[in-house]
Parts: structure tokens; C-alpha cells; sequence
């Protein structure tokens, strides 16, 4: 809140401790102040409460990773709808525009699974080994464990374009690409060298 007469700008030089007026506390209200203070949910009862219960992984505009001449790639986390952490869980929009290519990447910290939304692509998953665990072709309706955790994969639009929804068991789950500019292989030699 601000007076219409205050003419100081955002930031406000406060000369002695700030102080912040409000009402006067019951007798019951202060214990019940006190009994959260030594709780250790840390105000999750109130943040659940007034907790959104769906996200809109569809909308372009909320998309982590875009490129005009490849795709997008949309991530709701725990960080983003709470209620995914209590169900440890995570989920992954991805647009492929026709014979576009992700990256290799691969699930730092979950496993995940993954349904084809609409149109045909190629996927290549590798084990740890180094050896090729599944290299095949999908398309809308086929559902495919597409990467247990430190497996690498690979997504290739066909000509209709690629749509996916992968689910992961981290309520905070991380992808690292294999190539590219942030990459391991991107690492400065100077920074590896020890």
C-alpha cells in the first residue's frame, strides 16, 4: 500500500527496526502461533491448502526449452505444482516439428515412461553399457518406458512431427544432454583438469 502523496520511489530507508502494525493476538491465537513456529512442516498445511491441483503442461508460453525450427520442451515439477512432491512424481511436454532431432539426453535422477501424443518418430535408448536397449519406430497411442535412470535417449521426429508426455518417478527430475553447449563434453579442458 502505498499514499498518494508518497512520492519516495520502491525502496523505503527505514531509520530505526522495522516494525509492522497488526492486530493484537488471543491469548489462543499466540499458542497456536507458537505450536506452528515448533512444527516441521514449515507452513505446508497453509501452502496445501491454497495449493493449485492441475498446470496446464500444454501451453507454448510456458515452455523451458524452445527453438523455432525444432520444438519445445515443457517440465512440471514439484517446484511448479506443489502437489507433485507428496506424489513424487514429474511430467515432460515434448514437441517435435517435423524430422527435428533432440538431443541425446539422459535421467540424472528418475526413471520415466513415456505416451506418444500424436504423430511418428524414432527412438534410441542405450544402457550404461553402451549397448542398445530398445531402437524403434513409434507413434500416437504407443506407450514406451523410454529411459530408466542414467540410460541415454534420442528423439527423432518423423514427417508428421513427434508429441509426447513422459511421466518420471522424481518429483524434481533432472535431464543432462549429452551434447551441445551445455553438455559434459561442453566442460572447458582447463575446469576438468585438476
Amino acid at each position: 500500500m502505498k499514499n498518494e502523496n508518497d512520492n519516495r520511489g520502491i525502496i523505503v530507508r527505514v531509520q530505526h527496526e522495522l516494525q509492522v502494525v497488526s492486530p493484537q493476538q488471543s491469548r489462543e491465537e499466540e499458542e497456536r502461533e507458537r505450536e506452528h513456529q515448533r512444527s516441521p512442516g514449515g507452513g505446508v498445511e497453509e501452502t496445501f491448502c491454497t495449493a493449485r491441483l492441475k498446470h496446464n503442461i500444454n501451453n507454448p508460453e510456458r515452455a523451458d526449452v524452445f527453438n523455432p525450427h525444432a520444438g519445445r520442451l515443457t517440465t512440471v515439477n514439484s517446484l511448479n505444482l506443489l502437489i507433485l512432491r507428496y506424489l513424487q512424481l514429474s511430467a515432460q511436454r515434448g514437441v517435435l516439428y517435423p524430422n527435428a532431432l533432440m538431443s541425446p539426453n539422459w535421467n540424472i535422477n528418475a526413471h520415466s515412461i513415456c505416451y506418444i501424443t500424436r504423430g511418428n518418430g524414432r527412438i534410441q535408448i542405450v544402457g550404461d553399457n553402451g549397448q542398445a536397449v530398445f531402437d524403434g519406430q513409434v507413434r500416437e497411442g504407443q506407450l514406451v518406458i523410454t529411459a530408466p535412470q542414467n540410460f541415454a535417449a534420442v528423439k527423432k521426429a518423423g514427417s508428421q512431427g513427434l508429441e509426447w508426455v513422459s511421466f518420471k518417478t522424481n518429483d524434481n527430475a533432472e535431464i543432462s544432454q549429452l551434447a551441445g553447449r551445455v553438455s559434459v563434453c561442453a566442460i572447458p579442458k582447463d575446469v576438468i583438469v585438476i
